[in-house]
């Protein structure tokens, strides 16, 4: 019986701790107490994000980056990595001088909060 709680425990650990964004962890849990459910707009809004290539070898750009104030790159160890504080439309981000990897891009709304989190692939 305790293996059992302990591979359940470990399993929902695993799914919140590699959901893309939160609206993956409210698909998997459910409706729960635990999350208070984000604003229509900032759902919708962070469902139209995505950065592309995906792997990358040289730069990153972001599709409908309109409400993203800062973009921050960490390593899988959570350092951070690269950071831009300038977002504008049809921007490409470089990631030449980053070693090959996964690393997590972080998209920044103006209010300083984590709009998404995606995971990077450099090549």
């Amino acid at each position: 019986m305790k293996q059992i709680l302990l591979s359940f425990f470990f399993s929902l650990c695993l799914t919140a701790a590699f959901a893309q964004n939160r609206d993956a962890c409210y698909n998997c849990f459910g409706d729960s107490d635990f999350f208070s459910s984000p604003s229509n707009e900032l759902a919708y809004s962070a469902k139209q994000l995505m950065v592309y290539p995906n792997p990358a070898s040289e730069y990153i750009m972001l599709k409908n980056s309109s409400g993203v104030q800062e973009v921050h790159i960490f390593n899988l160890v959570g350092r951070k990595v690269r950071e831009f504080k300038t977002v504008e439309k049809g921007r490409s981000y470089d990631v030449a001088e980053l070693p090959n990897g996964m690393y997590l891009v972080q998209l920044i709304d103006p209010r300083g909060k984590i709009m998404s989190t995606h995971r990077m692939n450099k090549r």
